[in-house]
């Protein structure tokens, strides 16, 4: 909320940082302050939800490098430092729900479900029909939370780890194991079905042994693969299941949103623990934004690119409410650019 401006001193230019607070005492657990600004976000993305079969669950990193309990290290990651927050999306990369991380209050996990497969069900709650397809990874996969999204009427296909760590998310599945599978050659599977929980578990080698879980897509129809062989020195083709082609073609939307996102991300800097987090979201915005602009345009020769709907953006509210000075120059463009009389030169 807006912080109370001395009258006293008219002439003085308030920055937005300086004029803008949170507001305290929400709750007792890490970033707490933020999570009506994430409500409230969350509220007017799904209001413009556009319809998509295919949607994926998976976490994003906003940077920050400071001092506070809720910050994560993640290895591996474009951001390594900073605020989780897990998004449910769209294919191409449209938000629908945000839940940030703060720590073991995030969620109250049922039973055999864990922290991840709970976050799951708390973040397809805000899908009002049951026709939806949502895929995740092996942080939130298991066979609890196959078997729930099965009982709510929700398709959904994630991968579960061949480790020695989460080996037992497979339960007492008689499929063929890690290291038999990896003797076998490239482009092996196996697989095996129970037709009572509506479930296929399907063990695959490529690279690496992968098992996937679905209660939607199995093996057949078979596809392909391109792989390269050292042994051939070419590239060929090997068998793929029907479900990791569907899980590669629909796992991506957050790694999209993440990229658009991050192309004009704000650099603004504050010493202020949430201000990167209201950044984000105001990013993300914009990202929504764009997403809408290219559903209602899809049939554009020509459509905007996220720079161009950021700068109309900012111009809106530019004129809206920017000062006289900025009204002018802007109106002296115009009468330029309309090549009318003016002692100003276009380049004001």
């Amino acid at each position: 909320m807006a912080k109370n401006v001395n009258k006293k001193q008219p002439n003085k230019r308030y920055t937005v940082s300086e004029v803008l607070d949170l507001l305290e005492d929400c709750g007792d657990y890490e970033s707490a302050d933020v999570r009506p600004l994430f409500n409230l976000m969350n509220e007017q993305f799904q209001k413009y939800f556009q319809q998509e079969e295919n949607l994926s669950v998976d976490e994003s990193m906003i940077p920050y490098f400071g001092r506070h309990s809720a910050k994560q290290f993640i290895k591996g990651k474009p951001i390594r430092y900073g605020y989780k927050v897990w998004i449910l999306t769209t294919s191409l990369g449209y938000a629908i729900n945000l839940i940030p991380y703060q720590g073991a209050a995030t969620v109250k996990a049922l039973p055999g479900l864990g922290m991840g497969g709970q976050v799951v069900l708390d973040l397809v709650t805000a899908l009002s029909q049951n026709c939806f397809h949502v895929t995740f990874d092996n942080l939130f996969s298991s066979l609890a939370l196959a078997e729930e999204l099965t009982r709510r009427g929700l398709a959904c296909t994630g991968t579960i780890c061949t480790g020695t760590i989460r080996a037992n998310r497979t339960g007492d599945c008689p499929i063929l194991d890690t290291k038999t599978m990896e003797k076998k050659a490239r482009g092996s599977y196996d697989f095996k079905a129970d037709n009572e929980k509506g479930m296929i578990m399907t063990r695959w080698n490529d690279n690496n042994v992968v098992t996937l879980l679905s209660n939607k897509y199995g093996v057949e129809p078979l596809g392909t693969a391109s792989r390269w062989s050292k042994k051939e020195g070419q590239r060929v083709a090997v068998p793929q299941p029907n479900v990791v082609k569907h899980y590669n073609s629909t796992m991506g939307g957050v790694d999209r949103l993440d990229q658009n996102v991050g192309l004009y991300r704000c650099g603004i800097n504050s010493k202020k623990w949430w201000w990167p987090t209201l950044l984000y979201l105001i990013d993300m915005c914009v990202q929504q934004t764009w997403q809408l602009y290219r559903r209602l345009h899809e049939s554009a020769i020509f459509p905007k690119d996220q720079l161009a709907v950021r700068r109309e953006i900012a111009n809106i509210w530019l004129n809206e409410a920017g000062t006289s000075e900025f009204k002018n120059r802007q109106e002296r463009r115009k009468i330029c650019c309309l090549g009318q009389k003016s002692t100003t030169s276009c380049h004001v």
